[in-house]
């Protein structure tokens, strides 16, 4: 799981950077749009193999943004969610890179504990 938690940081850290590197290139929105769904699409992913594997799922920084993309589907029934994601993407991407270096840090330190 640690190298899965690795690979995870890794690929979403090169994407964000590697879309805002060539947006600030080439400034095609188009290229911006497709990035919030590959993005997007990727955490999304990841987020329901974690929770049908039960990782870091229960009573965690994951579980409450497991609660916040639950709230923001509501708001999506009434179109205000839309609206939201379109501002609140970049910041809902960056700060589940953390959530998974947040993770990826406790397993290291699991590692250490078991050495002692």
């Amino acid at each position: 799981m640690k190298q899965y938690k690795l690979a995870e940081i890794v690929i979403n850290s090169v994407l964000i950077f590697g879309f805002v590197f060539v947006f600030s290139i080439t400034q095609s929105f188009e290229l911006l749009f497709a990035s919030y769904f590959i993005v997007g699409g990727i955490q999304l992913l990841s987020m329901i193999f974690h929770l049908v594997k039960g990782w870091f799922s229960a009573y965690s920084i994951r579980f409450m943004y497991y609660i916040f993309l639950l709230f923001i589907g509501v708001l999506c029934i009434y179109d205000i969610g839309f609206v939201f994601l379109l501002y609140a993407s970049p910041f809902m991407a960056v700060f589940y890179v953390f959530i998974c270096y947040k993770e990826w840090k406790i397993l290291k330190y699991r590692d250490l504990v078991h050495l002692k």
